[in-house]
């Protein structure tokens, strides 16, 4: 339950906010903490290793992000690891009179046994991204289809990702779409409106490109890095920060420039770095995965932080739709659109309130806890 930069901290806030409304929240993480169990008010943390725990810690450091040289592998170890969480999911249910399992992660084709196993529980997933992993589009659908299949419902983080889902034939009447959220803290912690922002009245515009992103590459950090040197050669003060989980940082990365840094940090000096961030910039050059839209996108723009994309699949939903960000398709066109944000203060200060209203219209935690809380009484996984 420690604060964190990446998806799970998503987890960790939607649990606090669900545990203000629920008599008891059940929580299994699979890491390699030595507690077996560990309270907090009404919240139950029960801690169970993965299978390949060395390999695991290995692995992760050694190819951060080419998942889809790993995914086979990865789906062994969960396979693997969910004959561990049987007998204690077994428990749990009975200790806590458990109604609903919902599962923060996929299983994959094991999935369908936890429905067997649990069939007096209703057992459901939330899909936070859609990732084919290097796989062929006919691969990876037949894949979702047996992962997915048997569970009672699904939840999309995006209507893009609802849609995909239907492409794939996975019955989307069991489909509900809720986003993921932050805390109304991170969405108040820029100055407010009236104040003018630092890309507005500062001669040095920083820009920040994070690799806490499930959906980026090694692809989309090289061309991002290529977009750093055009625009730093071309204006002294443009300033290009490149912030990786510490783990994921290899000695290739490192290239730091004049006006170019390349560094790891922890979620704090993350959250540090966004206060002196004008600009993210968040190219995804793999068009066959679907943006979330992740998390650290979520921070940004309820902090007021444009973002400047390419058009993969769900950026456009988020970017351009409402307007908290600019969308390019090639150097060229993102190199200008940057410019344009960093040179226009009133199209900056236009984009800045839109990512902020965007936020706390659909993101909020307290409205996606509703969202969920709503879908759990229903009882059938269906919207309303």
């Amino acid at each position: 339950m420690q604060p964190s930069t990446s998806d799970k901290n998503f987890w960790r806030v939607l649990i606090q906010e669900l545990a203000g409304q629920m008599e008891q929240v059940v929580v299994v993480s699979v890491n390699t903490s030595s507690e077996p169990c560990q309270k907090q008010g009404n919240i139950f943390v029960y801690n169970l290793p993965p299978f390949f725990s060395r390999r695991q810690k290995t692995q992760s450091q050694k190819n951060p992000y080419l998942y889809k040289h790993s995914f086979w592998w990865g789906a062994i170890e969960k396979s693997l690891t969910l004959l561990r969480l049987f007998p204690l999911l077994a428990k749990l249910v009975k200790r806590h009179q458990v109604g609903v399992i919902h599962l923060m992660d996929s299983f994959g084709f094991m999935n369908r046994f936890l429905k067997a196993a649990f069939p007096g529980q209703r057992v459901g997933i939330t899909l936070l991204t859609f990732n084919v992993h290097g796989l062929s589009d006919k691969t990876y659908a037949s894949y979702q289809r047996m992962a997915l299949a048997k569970l009672d419902y699904l939840v999309a983080t995006s209507r893009t990702s609802q849609a995909k889902l239907a492409e794939n034939r996975i019955k989307t009447e069991g489909v509900t779409p809720i986003r993921t959220g932050i805390d109304r803290e991170h969405v108040n912690s820029h100055p407010a409106f009236g104040e003018k922002r630092t890309a507005q009245n500062s001669p040095v515009k920083n820009c920040l490109w994070t690799g806490f992103i499930q959906q980026i590459c090694e692809e989309s950090f090289w061309f991002t890095y290529r977009l750093a040197q055009r625009l730093t050669a071309e204006n002294p003060r443009v300033r290009f920060s490149f912030a990786f989980k510490p783990e994921c940082l290899q000695d290739k990365f490192l290239k730091n420039g004049p006006n170019i840094r390349v560094f790891a940090t922890t979620p704090e000096q993350f959250r540090a770095l966004l206060r002196e961030t004008d600009l993210l910039v968040s190219p995804i050059v793999n068009f066959r995965s679907v943006c979330g839209p992740p998390l650290s996108w979520v921070e940004c723009l309820g902090r007021g932080i444009p973002i400047v994309s390419t058009p993969a699949p769900g950026v456009e939903e988020i970017l351009t739709i409402h307007q908290a960000g600019l969308v390019g398709k090639t150097e060229e066109e993102l190199i200008r659109k940057i410019g344009l944000l960093l040179n226009d203060p009133k199209t900056y200060q236009t984009l800045s309130e839109n990512a902020r209203r965007l936020v706390r219209q659909e993101f909020l935690i307290e409205k996606v806890a509703g969202q969920y809380l709503k879908l759990w009484e229903n009882g059938n996984g269906i919207s309303g």
